[in-house]
């Protein structure tokens, strides 16, 4: 079992705080405010080559830590700042099988995961409805996804009910309709 009184220690903000809000701006740990301080001396003593010779191996590294954690294959993680980022990303840069332009998003997802699709006229975006304003059962999902789906995008928790959903079950109806899965985890 951790020792979670040891590993509050290590958040300055929580001595304070009991802190709810980690989406976008989490407490920030010791050991992160010690590589935000390396960060900065490395840019101040290397200027540019401190891409090349410190952050982007560590980028790599990280990747290859992710990968390993997540059991995916060498060199098939990416990393970005936010999830709006990488799903911009996705939406500018993902090509669209022919005949299949529908995405589905849920009703109750955090409202940036349709905000990219929505901005590109090529997807047909439909939003998959709660009927109850607290889940949407992953069966909601497979009775929208047809041949013209290209995408289901869905976040694994509703940020305003706390719903974990069986993304393991979405993402199987999507795959076999011939979809992707997006997970926002």
């Amino acid at each position: 079992m951790p020792d979670w009184k040891a590993l509050r220690t290590e958040f300055s903000l929580l001595d304070r705080y009991i802190y709810f809000n980690a989406c976008s701006l989490g407490p920030l740990p010791k050991r992160g405010r010690a590589a935000l301080a390396r960060y900065a001396q490395d840019w101040d003593e290397k200027g540019t080559p401190a891409w090349y010779s410190d952050w982007l191996p560590q980028l790599a590294r990280f990747r290859d830590r992710i990968a390993e954690l997540l059991h995916a294959p060498a060199g098939t993680t990416a990393i970005a700042p936010s999830v709006s980022v990488a799903l911009t990303t996705l939406a500018t840069g993902l090509p669209l099988p022919k005949g299949r332009n529908k995405v589905l998003i849920g009703e109750l997802d955090f409202p940036t995961i349709g905000h990219q699709w929505l901005s590109r006229p090529d997807f047909q975006v439909e939003f998959v409805p709660s009927r109850d304003g607290m889940t949407i059962p992953p069966s909601a999902f497979a009775e929208r996804i047809d041949d013209q789906t290209a995408l289901v995008v869905t976040t694994h928790l509703f940020y305003t009910t706390g719903y974990l959903q069986d993304v393991g079950a979405i993402a199987d109806a999507a795959h076999a309709r011939g979809a992707l899965c997006v997970i926002d985890g």
